[in-house]
This record gives C-alpha cells, structure tokens and sequence, in this order.
C-alpha cells in the first residue's frame, strides 16, 4: 500500500529531495557565476553535476529497492507458471477435456434421438396400418348399406305379444290339467308351451329364408311342422280332458284347439317371414355397425397413437434437455479451471507491469528532476559569470535499476498460450 501511495502521489523523500536539490542548483550556480570561476563543460568532470545525479540516483535506488523484490517475485511467479502450463499441457488437458465432454454428450443425445425415433418409427407403423384399414372400412362401410329396421321391429314386436297373450289364454284351461287348482301353474305352463310354438314357428320360417337347397328347406320345415301337429294334438287331448271334468268349460272339439295352437305356429312363422326384418338385411345391418364401430376404434386408437407420439417428442426433449444440462455442468467446470488458470497467470501479469510502471514513472519523476536542477545550476551561471561564452545544457540520464526488466509482459504471450480471447 506504501508503494502504491507513493505512485500515485509523490512521495514527501521525493519532494523534499526536489526542493532542495533546487535550492542548492541554485545557489552552486550563483557562486561560480558571481565568483567567476572557471567554467566546466563536461558533466563527467563537474562535481555539481556528479552530485545531483549521484543524489537522484541513490534516492531511486533507495525507493526501488522492495519494487525490485515484487518484479523479481511476479516475474519468478509468471514464468514458472508458464513453464508448468506449457511442460504439463495444463492447457491443452482442459481443452481436450472440453472436446471429450463435448464428443460424449453428441453421442449421449444421438443414442436418446435414437431410441425415440425407433419407438416413433413402430406407432407410426401401427398409425400408418390403422390408416390403411380405416380406408378398407370406409370402402367397405359405403358398400355396405343400412336398413331402418326398426318400425318392422315394433311391429312384429306387437304382433308376437298380441299372439302369444293370445296364445297363453288358449292353452290356460289344457294346462290346468297338470296344475289343477293353481292358476298361476297354469299360466306358467301355458306361457312356456307358448313360447315352444313361437320358436317351431320362428324355426320354420328361418329355415325357409336360410339359403339351403329346397329339399333341405322343406325337410327342416316338415320335422317343425309335424313337432307343432303333435304338440298341438296333446294340448287338445289335454283340454278336453279337463273339459270332461269341468261342466264350467265351454264345449271346444279337440280338433278346434288343434287347429288354434297350429294357426299359432302359422302366424308366428308369417310374422317372422313378412313383418320381421329377414335374416339378409339383419346381418347387412350388423356388418355394417362392425364396420361403423372399426372406424370407431380405429379413430380412438389412431388419437391414442398421436398422443403417445407428443408425449414421446416431449420425452425427449426433456430427456435432451437433461444432457445438455448435466454436461453443461461439466463444461462450466472446465471452463471455471481454465479461467482460474489464466487468472492465476494473469495476476502476475498485472501485478509486475503495474510495479514496472511505477518504477518507471519514478525514474522519469528523478530523471526530470536532475535534469531541471542542472538546468538551473548552469542558467545562474550563464547569468552571473563575465564569460559571455554559456555553457550548454548536457543531456542527463540517471541509471535506471529496473531497465533489465523492461519491457512489460504483454496480453499476446498469455493469449498465444490459452489460445483464446480472454481478457
């Protein structure tokens, strides 16, 4: 802090030694003038002259004693660092080290990028099959008509209902004969033989409408029929069998209840032949909502695959960003020891040309001072000495200790080394 001080402002040795290094030019001029003694030219064989350069030069000595310590110490420091950067490749350790990092993260996000783009590449597959299908059922589903079924579908409805209500109270009293007392066993019974004469009938028509040669069709028709003849017959022998024990039943030939349970199976198969939608138009209908609900899914797991795509994309990203952080990381550390090791250089840098400054702005101050003193010696002497002859002003220059260690160190011996525009 001493030094700095004293490059800053000059030091009070140096003031004082200039006032009166003055005082006394001064004076020695106005004694050899006024006395008129003999004039010498030459600064070498001046005493005055010897003694105003010897006081300059003591005192720069003196003052750059502990500046030379610090040159010496900084340009040891400087040196040595140099020579351990270059001998070790401190340097270029870092800067390979940075390329390796650099080399590792490419090859980490290249792996990541693939592993991605083959999961993209297999629902892309699958996006581009779902397409191709969906285009099939689109072809298939404006081929495939659709029918509006659904008032024949009431109506048959209506008409079985009213047959078989019908039906039910006509084979109530037969089937009385096995539940006896209870009328609810009755109606059971006759409900399920109701529905046995709606099924021979829905049988028959069905095998009428199947696409089976003619001889099959009417066999598989003869075999319904003669199950309804039969059936039929054992209902009216069951009837009329209660009949006979109930005076309270209306007279009804076995015959009659025949031809009403066969009536029943006739109506029911004309109803599924003429009112209820044929076989053909329900399963033209039912290939057409498969084909409507493959689109459907189709769609849904097409939207499926696109979103499984974003959220991929989003994957990596985040996964890539990830790298880029952790191997940021790393560089910035790389990057922190390089700066620290041009810090370290550059300190000593600064720290010498700023001690080489000042020693040299001293030597400037101790040089224009022992040049102004002569000066003012030999001005009285020219002033006050008879000879008209004046002497001339010698060119001075004190000895500079610290000129073996000019000139500064310069920014492109660090640059040349660190290869790199720091400053």
């Amino acid at each position: 802090m001493k030094i700095l001080k004293k490059m800053i402002d000059p030091s009070k040795e140096v003031s004082q030694l200039s006032g009166q290094l003055k005082q006394k030019s001064l004076l020695a001029g106005k004694k050899v003038g006024k006395n008129n003694l003999p004039k010498i030219d030459s600064e070498e064989s001046n005493p005055f002259v010897k003694e105003i350069l010897y006081e300059c030069e003591e005192t720069l000595h003196r003052i750059c004693s502990p500046l030379l310590k610090d040159l010496e110490t900084e340009q040891t420091g400087f040196n040595q660092l140099i020579e351990e950067y270059k001998n070790n490749g401190v340097v270029l350790k870092i800067v390979k080290i940075k390329e390796e990092l650099k080399e590792q993260e490419k090859e980490e996000k290249a792996k990541v990028k693939k592993l991605y783009e083959e999961r993209r590449n297999e629902l892309k597959e699958k996006k581009t099959a779902l397409k191709l299908d969906q285009k099939n059922n689109q072809i298939e589903l404006d081929g495939a008509p659709y029918y509006n079924v659904k008032t024949k579908r009431v109506l048959a409805f209506l008409c079985t209902s009213i047959l078989l209500f019908g039906e039910l109270f006509a084979n109530a009293q037969a089937a009385s004969y096995f539940a006896r007392e209870s009328m609810f066993g009755a109606f059971v019974f006759a409900f399920c033989i109701g529905l046995i004469f709606y099924f021979l009938g829905w049988g028959a028509a069905k095998s009428w409408d199947s696409d089976k040669p003619m001889k099959e069709k009417l066999v598989g028709i003869s075999v319904y029929v003669g199950i309804t003849i039969g059936l039929a017959y054992v209902m009216a022998i069951l009837r009329s069998r209660v009949a006979e024990e109930s005076s309270d039943l209306p007279a009804m030939s076995a015959f009659k209840m025949m031809i009403i349970n066969i009536g029943f199976f006739v109506a029911i198969a004309l109803v599924k032949r003429f009112v209820s939608p044929s076989e053909k138009v329900l399963k033209v209908n039912a290939e057409h909502k498969r084909i409507k609900k493959n689109i459907v899914k189709n769609e849904k797991n097409t939207s499926k695959i696109d979103k499984l795509l974003d959220e991929l994309n989003r994957q990596e990203n985040k996964a890539s960003n990830k790298l880029s952080e952790m191997y940021q990381v790393r560089l910035e550390q790389q990057d922190t020891l390089l700066q620290q090791k041009y810090q370290d250089l550059k300190r000593h840098q600064v720290e010498y040309n700023k001690t080489l400054s000042r020693g040299i702005q001293l030597h400037k101050q101790l040089n224009a001072l022992a040049s102004e003193c002569i000066a003012i010696y030999i001005q009285q002497i020219n002033m006050f000495h008879k000879d008209a002859n004046n002497i001339a002003m010698p060119s001075i220059k004190i000895v500079n200790p610290l000129e073996n260690y000019s000139p500064p160190i310069h920014n492109h011996n660090i640059q040349s080394l660190f290869n790199t525009n720091l400053n």
